[in-house]
C-alpha cells in the first residue's frame, strides 16, 4: 500500500515537473540559474532551454526506480535472504527506493520551481538549507531501512 502511496505521490511530482516550465518558459529571461552553490546562490547561469532538462532526467529516474522496484531480488544486501525473511526483506527494499525516488523527485520540483523564482527575480536561489535538508533526508532514507534489515 505504502508503495503504491509513493508511485502515486511520485508521478503527480513528475507531472508537475513537466507542466511547471511549460507554464513559465515563455515568459522566462534567456539566461535561468542552472547551477547553485553549496549556500544555494546561483553560480552559473545558461539558456532557458537547459530548464527543459530536469523534467527528463526527473522522469528518467522516476522510471528507472519504478523498474527496478519490481526485481528486488537483484539487489544487495546486508543480511542473507532466505524465503522465511524474503518478503519482509524485499518490502523493505521497495519501500526504500519508493523514499528515495519521492526525495529525489520533490527535490527535483523544488529546484526547478526555485531556478524559474530566481529567473524571475522573486528569489535569491535555492536558499542554505536545502543542500543539508536534501542530505540529510536521503542518508535517513537509506540507513534507516538498513538497520531494520539487519
Amino acid at each position: 500500500m505504502l508503495d503504491r502511496t509513493l508511485d502515486l505521490i511520485g508521478l503527480i511530482g513528475v507531472l508537475a515537473l513537466v507542466l511547471l516550465p511549460a507554464f513559465y518558459y515563455n515568459g522566462l529571461p534567456e539566461k535561468i540559474p542552472s547551477h547553485f552553490n553549496a549556500k544555494g546562490y546561483p553560480d552559473d547561469y545558461s539558456s532557458k532551454a537547459m530548464l527543459l532538462t530536469i523534467p527528463l532526467i526527473g522522469l528518467l529516474l522516476f522510471l528507472s526506480l519504478t523498474i527496478l522496484k519490481q526485481r528486488p531480488y537483484l539487489f544487495n544486501y546486508p543480511t542473507k535472504v532466505t524465503k522465511e525473511n524474503a518478503v519482509y526483506i524485499y518490502s523493505i527494499a521497495v519501500n526504500m527506493l519508493g523514499i528515495i525516488g519521492l526525495i529525489i523527485t520533490l527535490s527535483f520540483l523544488y529546484i526547478e520551481y526555485q531556478t524559474i523564482q530566481t529567473a524571475l527575480g522573486y528569489e535569491k536561489g535555492l536558499g542554505s538549507w536545502f543542500l543539508p535538508s536534501f542530505i540529510l533526508s536521503m542518508s535517513g532514507a537509506i540507513i534507516y531501512p538498513l538497520i531494520r534489515m539487519n
